[in-house]
């Protein structure tokens, strides 16, 4: 299973939701960050920004800096099995010690262990 499709999974875990990958994402991106509008393109680079505090202005570099947080080559190597569980169940985001975390003020702060 690819890494979309793994991710999907997961955010059909979190949301209840079973559309397809941009309904998920959307649904995933609006429940995790509380912020609205956009495509599903959108959407995931907020998740990622979300998660990993990366100031890649573009999805790719998103991606990539997601991918890279877990240790994983790149986006595409990161399969489902492999995929990080980087929000539980709950909602919350789980993050790694030395993980920098971006606040909706957009302040920052660095986790440590």
């Amino acid at each position: 299973m690819s890494a979309q499709n793994g991710l999907q999974q997961r955010f059909r875990d979190l949301t209840g939701t079973s559309f397809d990958w941009n309904g998920d994402a959307i649904a995933a991106s609006e429940l995790l960050t509380g912020q609205t509008g956009g495509d599903a393109n959108a959407h995931l680079y907020r998740l990622c920004k979300a998660a990993t505090g990366s100031t890649a202005p573009d999805l790719p570099g998103q991606l990539a800096a997601y991918a890279a947080m877990f240790g994983a080559t790149n986006w595409s190597s990161c399969g489902y099995d492999q995929w990080p569980p980087a929000w539980d169940s709950s909602g919350f985001l789980l993050l790694q010690a030395g993980s920098p975390v971006l606040m909706q003020d957009g302040s920052g702060l660095l986790l440590e262990q």
